[in-house]
């Protein structure tokens, strides 16, 4: 196990298991006896899902650091060790996250394949992450993956309860996002395995990023927006006074305008070509949204 092989051992292991079906919790019970660290295994009764879950488990983390650990990936055995560096050195730092190798389903590794690379994440857009802009970044779509980050603990009271509509990890980082620093790691430190099974995964070329839209953009995800721009805006009001930005507050009501006129022109398409041409020269497309892309999106699906 690649958290047992770490050079810098974790100080302790939360794991909650969401009422499985398999032998997940017999195989952690007989891991923490062997471990070289402390193990809490806890179970729930009810099925919460991923967010929630992993919601809930964090309250029993009890580190200044935290690294979330929801996937069968696996880790380089100095991942710990470099994000504590990285956290020492810049101790404004609040949350960080780094790059991931893509490997296949049986562990086989995929040549010149990354995350940020299949993602588009380039380096003007990991300098405006580093200088305390990225809310402005996040706000129009993740960038990083759950199993790469890594965050300070007084991030939790800030972040939870994750609110309907979005992932943990989404969620944790566009809210460390509001209220302090965050750093990327250019390192692959975590192999990050690809299988159908998987609640989010890393589409790849430009069909297959367009068969992805097609599968997940269907008339809940449009009306789902909302949803996540109005729960974005009651946490920039309830962290108003922490804000790195002002404007940032301006932000969120901006994007919650252009979910607003998204979700209305798919739901009747006869309002699409206007509200498509008014979110064009309001600039909102590019302040909130994929720019062109998202123009595109919303003619073609």
């Amino acid at each position: 196990m690649s958290l047992a092989n770490q050079t810098r051992l974790p100080d302790e292991l939360i794991v909650l298991d969401d009422v499985s079906s398999d032998d997940s919790v017999k195989i952690v019970e007989t891991f923490a006896q062997c471990s070289p660290f402390d193990v809490k295994v806890l179970k729930n009764t009810d099925r919460l899902g991923a967010a929630q879950s992993f919601s809930k488990a964090l309250g029993y983390c009890s580190g200044d650091l935290i690294f979330p650990c929801d996937q069968d990936d696996i880790w380089l055995k100095d991942k710990l060790a470099i994000f504590e560096k990285l956290f020492e050195t810049h101790p404004e730092c609040l949350l960080a996250f780094s790059n991931l190798q893509m490997m296949n389903h049986d562990g086989s590794a995929i040549p010149g394949r990354s995350l940020w690379q299949d993602i588009g994440f380039y380096e003007s857009e990991k300098q405006a992450i580093n200088s305390n802009q990225a809310f402005r970044h996040l706000i129009k779509r993740n960038v990083a993956s759950g199993n790469a980050i890594a965050f300070r603990s007084k991030l939790i009271s800030h972040a939870l309860p994750v609110p309907q509509g979005f992932m943990h990890d989404e969620w944790i980082v566009l809210i460390a996002s509001l209220v302090g620093s965050i750093q990327t790691i250019e390192q692959e430190v975590v192999h990050y395995r690809l299988h159908p099974s998987q609640v989010v995964s890393s589409p790849n070329g430009m069909m297959g990023k367009w068969k992805y839209a097609r599968k997940i953009m269907d008339q809940t995800y449009f009306d789902n927006r909302i949803v996540r721009a109005e729960a974005l805006m009651q946490s920039v009001d309830r962290l108003d006074d922490l804000l790195l930005d002002d404007h940032f507050k301006n932000l969120a009501q901006t994007h919650l305008k252009h979910a607003q006129a998204v979700t209305t022109m798919h739901q009747r398409w006869f309002t699409r070509p206007l509200l498509i041409a008014r979110e064009l020269l309001t600039g909102r497309y590019h302040q909130c949204d994929y720019g062109l892309k998202g123009v595109f999106r919303d003619c073609l699906l």
